[in-house]
């Protein structure tokens, strides 16, 4: 074992249903990943307006539909993106990808106009071979659903997508400006159309992008650093019919403080 000390309305869950085989093949190239009970992660996580953090561990095997996965819980409620997607959920590391099953559950610290419930099945979120942009999944994950804001009716359709983000052969990570080795990305985009027949406006959002966030993946470690930005831009019309304000946006970063995995 190894150890290194190293947004404006309600609550966004999201669990969404994706679909994936599993490769067989044998690695030529392997990116080692351990995810061995006991593995754990302590993240600094910031944001605009405050400071928390997140320790985010390897718990026990869990089957799911007949398959043996990983299950990741937290010590306490997470408010980091990674920590938060991960909790409770089970993990695949199958031949450099890496696949989640349950609940991706956005905490507090990533607020959305909108709640959402939805349930995923081996969602890709990270590929070691996939280059810059490169799709994870075969098709973006995508849903409709129906609330009620302010006594507005509200239809809601979202779309999830996780993309490689490319490699580094190395890293400084911002806030301590330690070097990693051979680091790739993965990106996770949000985007949303809301509407209601109730005002005369297609989408409330003049730009549906509403989140994206990077996360870095180190070789032999796991995740070292997030970076999430969430953005809501309504029109001007609906945000003053709803009461809220028309433009809101947060950064959010979860820094790697200290791990222990396995070899």
């Amino acid at each position: 074992m190894k150890a290194k000390n190293l947004l404006l309305l309600p609550l966004l869950s999201l669990f969404i249903s994706c679909g994936s085989d599993f490769d067989d093949n044998i690695d030529s190239n392997p990116f080692t990943l351990s995810l061995e009970d006991g593995n754990y992660w302590v993240y600094n996580v910031q944001t605009d307006v405050n400071q928390s953090r997140d320790s985010l561990y390897v718990a026990n095997d869990t089957v799911i539909n007949s398959k043996t996965y990983k299950k990741f819980k937290t010590e306490n409620p997470p408010t980091g993106f990674y920590s938060s997607a991960l909790n409770n959920n089970g993990v695949i590391y199958n031949n450099g990808k890496m696949y989640l099953t349950g609940g991706l559950n956005l905490a507090s610290n990533q607020n959305l106009p909108i709640n959402l419930d939805v349930s995923v099945s081996d969602l890709v979120i990270f590929n070691k071979d996939a280059v810059n942009n490169q799709p994870l999944n075969v098709a973006p994950v995508t849903g409709d659903i129906q609330q009620t804001i302010q006594g507005y009716p509200i239809d809601i359709h979202y779309e999830l997508n996780t993309y490689g983000g490319g490699t580094l052969a190395t890293f400084t990570k911002p806030d301590d400006n330690e070097v990693y080795n051979n680091v790739k990305i993965t990106r996770v985009t949000l985007d949303l159309t809301i509407s209601t027949a109730s005002l005369p406006i297609s989408n409330f959002l003049t730009d549906p992008e509403v989140l994206v966030s990077n996360l870095y993946i180190a070789e032999g470690i796991g995740m070292i650093y997030s970076n999430t930005d969430i953005s809501i831009n309504l029109d001007s019309f609906v945000a003053g019919a709803l009461g809220i304000p028309a433009s809101s946006t947060q950064n959010q970063q979860e820094f790697l403080d200290s791990y222990m995995v396995g070899n």
